[in-house]
Parts: structure tokens; C-alpha cells; sequence
């Protein structure tokens, strides 16, 4: 249950980055602040990135072999909305892309593609005493195993990592 308002309007641009992977990728944001709500629009400025991975092998025999590296090429919409809550300092919200995010996996010469629509990420963070920053986690959790994306929850089994918005007065 929400307790207080911040004294704080966050409506307007934000910019920043999350970190995954131990890599910074450009997000901005435009909010509209009423209350408890936040509701709005975020843009990814890279939607296109290979990393690395290590896909796991079977391992009920003794005799398995050790996991194997897998390249992922993900790619995502640039365009997202957002919707949470605001209470004090704490802010809460749900990003949800607008399209399809696939992801391909790369071992030797055999890919994998699969596409999933709706991606959410959730941003849990706390203002600063200025209001200007926002800091906190992202994260994605794993799919239900009931999901269409069942299959891939190894691949995309739940991520997270840190982000930071400052208030862009430009």
C-alpha cells in the first residue's frame, strides 16, 4: 500500500542507461506524474547485440560433456511504454516493449530463433535528495513454465542488473 506522495514531480525527459552484461545501453524516458502513477514512454537506443553465453548439456550421466558456448543475438523494438507507482522517493515501474524482441542462438554452425511479444522489464529505484537521479535494478523475470516462451527460459530464465535516469533539462 502506497503511504505518501513525493514531494517531487517527475513528469518530463529523463536519460540514462542500464547495465547488462557488464555493458551500458542508452535508455530515455518521457513520464507524466500524477499522484501515485507514472505513466509514459521509454526508447533503447541500441536494439541489436551479440553476447556470449555457455548452453548446458544434459548432465544425468557422469560422462557428460561440459557446457558448451552459445552466442545470443538479441534484438529488441527500440519503443517501449511504462507504466508503476510512485511512493516518496521509491519508484516502481513495469516497461513494456512495443513489438517483438527475438533472440537467435548461435552454436557453431546451428541457430536457434525465437520471438516473443509483450517483453516486460521491471525498474524498482530510489530518487536522489535533488529528485534530478533516479538509481536502482532492472529485471526480467523467468518464464512461466506454462508460457509460449517456456522453451527458452534457459536462454532468457531472468536477468537483472543496475540503472540510473537523470532529469534532462535540456
Amino acid at each position: 500500500m502506497l503511504c505518501c506522495v513525493t514531494t517531487f514531480d517527475l513528469s518530463g525527459a529523463w536519460k540514462g542507461h542500464y547495465v547488462q552484461n557488464g555493458k551500458e545501453h542508452a535508455i530515455s524516458m518521457r513520464v507524466v506524474h500524477k499522484g501515485h502513477s507514472l505513466m509514459g514512454a521509454m526508447h533503447d537506443e541500441e536494439t541489436m547485440w551479440i553476447s556470449e553465453d555457455e548452453l548446458a548439456t544434459d548432465q544425468e550421466g557422469l560422462d557428460a560433456p561440459p557446457p558448451r558456448p552459445v552466442e545470443v543475438l538479441t534484438v529488441l523494438p527500440p519503443e517501449s511504454t511504462l507504466e508503476g507507482d510512485v511512493d516518496g522517493r521509491r519508484v516502481s515501474f513495469c516497461k513494456r516493449y512495443s513489438g517483438t524482441h527475438s533472440f537467435t542462438l548461435l552454436l557453431g554452425d546451428a541457430s536457434v530463433s525465437a520471438e516473443l511479444e509483450g517483453h516486460r522489464v521491471f525498474y524498482d529505484g530510489e530518487l536522489d535528495d535533488s529528485g534530478c537521479v533516479l538509481r536502482g535494478e532492472w529485471s526480467i523475470p523467468p518464464f512461466d513454465a506454462d508460457s509460449e516462451g517456456a522453451r527458452a527460459e534457459e536462454a532468457l530464465g531472468g536477468d537483472r542488473g543496475a540503472f540510473v535516469l537523470h532529469r534532462d533539462r535540456s
